[in-house]
């Protein structure tokens, strides 16, 4: 009966450290709710946002940024 307690307590543990933190926004997924995003204009005057590194799924993010801009155009 303990043992069994104490494996719920550790599946829930692991659970809350998992997944706990982690948040979908528009450069992938995250610690922060919010994307942390960096803007600026290069030197041929494009508008530039650029990502955090500490993300998971980056490329796959800013791949579809890029696809949605030319799709705009």
């Amino acid at each position: 009966m303990q043992n069994l307690r104490i494996l719920q307590f550790g599946i829930l543990a692991l659970g809350a450290i998992l997944f706990g933190g982690c948040y979908q926004n528009a450069c992938g997924i995250s610690t922060s709710y919010w994307d942390e995003k960096s803007y600026y204009y290069d030197a041929q005057g494009n508008y530039r946002e650029k990502c955090p590194d500490n993300l998971i799924y980056k490329e796959k993010a800013l791949q579809q940024q890029e696809q949605d801009a030319l799709e705009a155009f």
